[in-house]
């Protein structure tokens, strides 16, 4: 394992098999999985996938998904994942229905991590 110190955070490099370190982890620091090209960020308590907003036709579009869930968050670009500007809308994997944050299409749920997203309430 490699670990590198940048300023406040720590980047780590790894195998997939290796164990992820899991005590004495500043927030925001990385870690790259070297076989699988994964990345993942500190957040507190675990590592969690890193996630990259990129835009779409003018709008800015950030996923997150769970077993059952396929999450996809959109707004305008430039917009904060702590902004409440997101429309989301929540893709079940097996039957493929779609339902809504908050049963609408408005854009005024925020997208900060897939724990906030995944809370939401969601209907057709």
């Amino acid at each position: 394992m490699l670990v590198v110190s940048s300023e406040t955070i720590y980047k780590y490099s790894l195998l997939s098999t290796e164990p992820k370190p899991m005590t004495y982890v500043r927030d925001g620091s990385l870690l790259w999985e070297i076989d699988t090209g994964k990345k993942f960020e500190w957040r507190g308590d675990d590592w969690y996938p890193e996630k990259t907003v990129v835009s779409i036709n003018d709008e800015s579009v950030i996923t997150y998904e769970d077993d059952t869930y396929l999450y996809v968050c959109k707004s305008i670009p430039g917009s904060q994942l702590t902004d409440p500007v997101w429309q989301i809308k929540r893709i079940n994997m097996t039957s493929v229905a779609v339902q809504w944050a908050d049963g609408n299409t408005n854009y005024d749920n925020v997208a900060t991590d897939l724990g906030v997203v995944a809370a939401l309430i969601y209907s057709f």
